[in-house]
């Protein structure tokens, strides 16, 4: 089945890369993405090629939109940033989502320079604060807390609109996992590739499926969390 499912998808993309228009070829290519990364590690490379052909119109010379140079912004920075969802403050379609799905870290850092650079050319502030908030999602889903806050002080000056950069970040932290080949870890607050502590209940085979080690200084301060009052806070008082 897995075989035959990658065969559908390969032929699903040769077809939708003879649709002359644009913004119907991207469509049909989103709807595409959206299914085979929902069949998961089976199809990845299948998944890969179809966000790279999505990826390729949205940064490409070639209109999406022909009505104008900023409907044409407003097209590709919708197909970067994806499709804002409110119940859970996340970006639903966004390129960097489907590259992270398939581990490729780089990539996904383009998708979200790409859209920094196209959300740059729209003249209307509300497009182009949408689009500024899907690049600090993407900023956080590549644990980039730094960059997508700075990002958002520079870039999103409305009071409103900054404090709900805020949550999207938030949000995407929450979720954030650091360990994706492991299913009972997911926490690494200094980012040194160690985890933080493993899932309640998760047992000594899961665990040992892992192949890593325990953090023993959470915060990276140099204070074993045994020793440590705030194990998870590396500042001063």
């Amino acid at each position: 089945m897995v075989d035959k499912g990658t065969e559908y998808a390969e032929m699903a993309l040769a077809y939708a890369d003879n649709i002359s228009d644009l913004l119907k070829r991207e469509a049909r290519l989103g709807t595409l993405a959206t299914v085979i990364n929902d069949e998961g590690d089976s199809m990845l490379a299948t998944s890969t090629k179809v966000t790279d052909a999505i990826y390729a119109l949205a940064t490409g010379d070639a209109m999406m939109d022909t009505d104008s140079a900023q409907e044409d912004y407003v097209a590709k920075a919708e197909i970067l940033a994806g499709s804002y969802r409110s119940a859970t403050h996340s970006f639903a379609s966004n390129l960097a989502v489907f590259y992270i799905e398939v581990n490729n870290l780089t990539k996904a850092q383009n998708a979200v320079n790409a859209l920094i650079d196209v959300a740059g050319n729209i003249a209307d502030d509300g497009d182009r604060i949408d689009s500024y908030q899907a690049v600090v999602y993407g900023y956080a889903l590549l644990n980039q807390v730094d960059l997508a806050k700075s990002f958002a002080v520079a870039n999103i000056p409305y009071t409103a609109d900054y404090l709900q950069s805020l949550v999207i970040l938030s949000h995407a932290l929450a979720n954030y996992d650091a360990f994706k080949t492991c299913d009972v870890a997911t926490v690494d607050f200094d980012k040194d590739g160690k985890p933080d502590f493993y899932d309640y209940g998760a047992t000594n085979d899961q665990i040992a499926a892992c192949g890593l080690t325990l953090d023993d200084d959470s915060d990276g301060d140099g204070v074993i969390d045994s020793n440590d009052l705030t194990p998870f806070y590396a500042g001063s008082y």
